[in-house]
């Protein structure tokens, strides 16, 4: 199991249900925008400290980010489990 897709998958599609950019998250959460959209393409890991943050942000709990598809209660659907 990649848990650093999961977690880049589930960050982008809560963040865009929720309607933001990833510039507004950035702000919300005090990270860098250019992290935050390195972090959602898996090219740099997250600190506990970031992943805190943008879990605040989004008022979620950071389960929610490592939750597997189905878990999460995504709607879309991949053959990929």
């Amino acid at each position: 199991m990649r848990y650093e897709l999961i977690f880049c998958d589930n960050l982008r599609e809560i963040r865009k249900k929720q309607g933001l950019t990833q510039e507004i998250l950035a702000e919300m959460a005090e990270v860098d925008p250019k992290n935050l959209g390195r972090i959602e393409r898996q090219e740099v890991s997250p600190s506990l400290n970031t992943i805190a943050k943008i879990c605040e942000a989004l008022e979620i709990s950071p389960a929610t980010l490592f939750k597997k598809e189905k878990e999460a209660g995504h709607t879309t659907t991949s053959s990929n489990n």
